[in-house]
């Protein structure tokens, strides 16, 4: 279970690191939230995006393996549990990054 853990980490921070090599071409306020008409809906600074985000779920990462891998009974998809948080903090930041390069 450690391996996961840290395995899982290390792909949020990798995300933060990925997300570091465009900082320069990232808005001031990255958009985060669309409404059905493709509009912004909400916006978070540049910082809470890039650090906050991977850092907030590389900690429920952290509480999905710990919590419930060990109290949910899940079968066969038990294995894939600890890959939920770390595919989608690749998924949403992909979304985001791309999101707001294409808005600038």
């Amino acid at each position: 279970m450690k391996k996961q853990i840290a395995a899982g980490c290390l792909i949020c921070l990798a995300v933060m690191a990925g997300l570091l090599l465009f900082w320069n071409r990232l808005p001031a306020d990255i958009p985060v939230e669309y409404n059905a008409r493709g509009e912004v809906a909400a916006v978070l600074p540049k910082p809470a995006v890039v650090f906050g985000m991977p850092a907030m779920c590389a900690l429920l990462h952290v509480l999905v393996i710990s919590q419930l891998q060990n109290r949910l009974h899940l079968g066969g998809f038990r294995r894939y549990v600890c890959w939920i948080m770390p595919v989608l903090s690749l998924v949403f930041c992909a979304v985001i990054l791309i999101g707001s390069l294409q808005r600038k």
